[in-house]
């Protein structure tokens, strides 16, 4: 009996279509010495970046110029309350506000100040609460 070989490379990964690049905690010193560099690497990218403090996340943000919004931070009311920085490239600017609400309500981080929201045609508790009075309304006349 032959051994069957799979077909490598005949499924395409369904990775990499909303990530199209990062940079995981790099150091915020290492950021002012190669901004010339980065400002060549991230020409007009959008994503979502994180600030940590040593290794704890300090702020979530979302930006369409992530060179510039970093930039700023170096100035801005978080000066030197962050260290490390990581950037997650997303090319669909309109995933960017689900994707940082997301991490912001698992994250939950000090240098946030509004946590994000999602639609309240999204949210199912409403739905999950009225299949439970309709199975408590069921039940009571059952006993009757």
């Amino acid at each position: 009996m032959k051994n069957k070989k799979r077909n490598k490379g005949k499924h395409k990964s369904l990775r990499g279509l909303l990530v199209k690049g990062y940079l995981e905690k790099v150091s915020s010193k290492l950021f002012e010495l190669i901004e010339d560099k980065l400002s060549e690497l991230l020409k007009k990218q959008s994503g979502i970046y994180v600030l940590y403090k040593n290794n704890s996340i300090y702020y979530i943000g979302l930006a369409k110029s992530l060179r510039s919004r970093l930039k700023g931070h170096l100035e801005d009311r978080h000066k030197n309350k962050w260290n490390k920085f990581s950037l997650y490239i997303v090319k669909r600017i309109r995933y960017l506000r689900d994707i940082e609400s997301l991490m912001l309500q698992l994250v939950r981080p000090k240098g946030n100040k509004i946590i994000g929201r999602f639609e309240k045609h999204g949210n199912l508790k409403p739905k999950i609460k009225k299949e439970l009075n309709d199975l408590q309304r069921a039940l009571n006349k059952a006993k009757e």
